[in-house]
C-alpha cells in the first residue's frame, strides 16, 4: 500500500518530490535561506516540489498559495503548474488559486505570465489584475478590485432560474461576456434572457456581513466559503 504521510517539522530542508499538504484549518510556509521569497500555504492545499536549484518549481494540485517572490535568476524564473495552466514569475508578489475546474491568479505586484496548459495561450497579467483558466473561458487579464463577471444568455422563455440551468447552451456558450462595475443590471426592456454574475468577495475587515438580494424576477444568490465553487450554497432567492 501507499506510505504515511510523513510530517513536515519547522526548519526541515524540502527534496524534490516533497508533497507538502495543509489540511483543513491548516497553514504552512516555504522559505528559501537569505533570499526573501515566501510561499504561504492555505487551508485543503497540496503542493509538489519539483525542482529548486535549477529554478523553483511547483505543481500545485489543489488549493491556494500566497507568494512573495524575490527577483530570480535571468532565464530561470519560478514556475507553478496547476492542473490548467502554468504561472511563470520572475519577481512579485501573486496569489495562485486552483480547484478541479479553474485556476485563478491575481497579482499584487510585478507581473506573471500565465499560460493554458492545453494550449499554450498565455496572458501577462500586470499588478492589480487577475486572470482565469477555465474550459471555455477566455484567457484575459481583468481589473482585479471593484467589477465582477457577467455573462448572458438570450431567448431564455421563462422567469425562474431553472430555464437558464435547463437551457442547453448554459453554461459554457453564453451569448456574451464582460466586467460589469457593479453587481447590478441596468434597467431592461425584456424578460427573454438570462444573466449569471460571477466573481470574489474581498471584505476589507474580519466581521460578520450581511447579503440581500432583490430582483423584479426569480434570482438566487450563492455563496461559498472559499475559492471551491463547487462547495457554494443558496444564501438568498427572490422565489417564493
Amino acid at each position: 500500500g501507499a506510505e504515511p504521510p510523513v510530517e513536515i517539522k519547522s526548519g526541515q530542508r524540502l527534496s524534490i518530490g516533497d508533497v507538502l499538504k495543509a489540511g483543513p484549518g491548516g497553514s504552512a510556509m516555504i522559505a528559501f535561506g537569505k533570499e526573501t521569497t515566501q510561499l504561504t500555504l492555505g487551508e485543503s492545499t497540496e503542493l509538489t516540489v519539483v525542482s529548486v536549484s535549477r529554478g523553483k518549481r511547483f505543481d500545485l494540485s489543489a488549493g491556494k498559495i500566497v507568494a512573495s517572490v524575490a527577483r530570480q535568476r535571468p532565464f530561470k524564473p519560478m514556475i507553478v503548474r496547476t492542473p490548467q495552466a502554468e504561472a511563470r514569475v520572475l519577481g512579485t508578489k501573486f496569489t495562485l488559486m486552483a480547484t478541479t475546474n479553474t485556476t485563478r491568479l491575481e497579482v499584487a505586484e510585478g507581473r506573471v505570465r500565465l499560460a493554458r496548459a492545453a494550449s499554450g495561450e498565455a496572458v501577462k497579467v500586470n499588478a492589480g489584475h487577475y486572470a482565469e483558466v477555465a474550459s471555455g473561458t477566455e484567457l484575459v487579464a481583468l481589473p482585479k478590485t471593484g467589477a465582477i463577471s457577467r455573462e448572458w444568455w438570450n431567448g431564455v422563455s421563462g422567469r425562474i432560474v431553472s430555464d437558464v440551468l435547463d437551457d442547453p447552451r448554459f453554461p459554457d456558450r453564453p451569448d456574451g461576456r464582460d466586467v460589469a462595475q457593479s453587481f447590478e443590471l441596468d434597467p431592461v426592456t425584456t424578460n427573454q434572457f438570462g444573466v449569471r454574475f460571477r466573481g470574489y468577495v474581498h471584505p476589507p475587515v474580519t466581521g460578520d456581513y450581511e447579503f440581500w438580494l432583490a430582483g423584479a424576477s426569480d434570482a438566487v444568490l450563492f455563496l461559498s466559503p472559499n475559492v471551491r465553487t463547487h462547495e457554494k450554497v443558496r444564501i438568498a432567492s427572490t422565489a417564493s
